[in-house]
């Protein structure tokens, strides 16, 4: 051993700091541990507006937005549309780990975004829809559901629906 230099094994460790409630945590891991999982499953989109082109892909953008408007997390996947860009299929489901601050927010929701993406002219988004995140949390879960599809930009109703399944599962 006379190396001269600290023989013990060096381990990652989380940095700790002042007002961790338990000192063996950073207060990144403890805001994990105090939110949760949210899972959306995705079904079939209703009544789209029509497209004057052929939708060969869709674009479904799922997103967190906190109380203050600020963005917590976002996901994006993509789907064929195939033919029926009217009443597509997703079948798609995505998960999200979030902290203790976007799920504790004030009128938090998630977020639902369809998105058309064509071979000749811009993206286009069908609609989104919106669901509060307190109802999800409050409820554990809550069972497959249309819901309806607003305008992006100006979050006046749309035509058409999402069905959507979301559930929450606390970390601790």
């Amino acid at each position: 051993r006379g190396t001269g230099q600290d023989d013990r094994i060096s381990r990652p460790r989380l940095d700790i700091e002042e007002g961790d409630s338990n000192p063996n945590l950073s207060t990144r891991a403890q805001k994990f541990l105090d939110g949760g999982m949210l899972h959306c499953r995705i079904g079939r989109a209703y009544n789209l507006r029509r497209s004057a082109q052929l939708t060969k892909k869709f674009s479904v953008v799922m997103r967190v937005r906190r109380g203050d408007g600020s963005i917590s997390e976002e996901k994006l996947s993509e789907k064929s549309g195939g033919l029926n860009s009217i009443n597509p299929s997703f079948e798609l489901c995505s998960d999200m780990l979030l902290g203790s601050d976007t799920a504790r927010s004030a009128s938090a929701s998630v977020e639902v975004e369809i998105v058309c993406r064509h071979h000749l002219r811009n993206s286009t988004s069908r609609g989104v829809a919106i669901v509060p995140l307190e109802f999800v949390i409050s409820s554990g879960r809550l069972a497959s559901r249309k819901y309806p599809l607003r305008d992006a930009d100006t979050g006046e109703l749309t035509k058409g629906e999402l069905e959507l399944e979301l559930a929450w599962a606390s970390t601790l």
